[in-house]
């Protein structure tokens, strides 16, 4: 089981760390985006079950559409076209994870494993463990 989770977890940092570099606004991939999607990958590894059931390239994506929001894009600029094509899964196939994600975010402060939050609260990594989780995603329209 050991083994599996640690293959699972390169599997998934692997994804990300392709899937990161796409620029799906006509802007740059800021920093505070970068950090906030690392900063959520690495709460979602602490929080492996819900995670597992999904393909890694899946949970890059949710965690890529939830940073944009946490970001501030809405509307067509959350999951745009190229976002959707590159990563092949609609905002509606995200739905769940995204959820989730959101849930484990609010409760982060609370977390027993402190590093995380420990190193994402610093200012070369944009403080982002430090800004409070969104109350709800109720601006998302989740249908496509």
């Amino acid at each position: 089981m050991l083994v599996e989770l640690g293959r699972d977890e390169r599997e998934m940092k692997e994804t990300f760390r392709i899937r990161q570099g796409i620029d799906t606004s006509g802007q740059i991939f800021s920093n505070r985006l970068s950090h906030w999607a690392h900063y959520l990958a690495e709460l979602a590894l602490q929080e492996y079950k819900p995670f597992a059931l999904h393909k890694p390239s899946r949970v890059a994506a949710a965690i890529l559409l939830y940073s944009r929001y946490l970001e501030g894009y809405r509307n067509i600029n959350l999951w745009p076209n190229g976002a959707e094509r590159f990563c092949t899964y609609t905002k509606q196939d995200l739905h769940q994870l995204v959820n989730r994600l959101h849930e484990i975010h609010i409760g982060a402060r609370a977390l027993t494993l402190e590093a995380v939050n420990k190193r994402y609260s610093q200012a070369d990594r944009s403080s982002v463990s430090t800004l409070n989780a969104p109350r709800n995603l109720s601006e998302i329209s989740w249908a496509v």
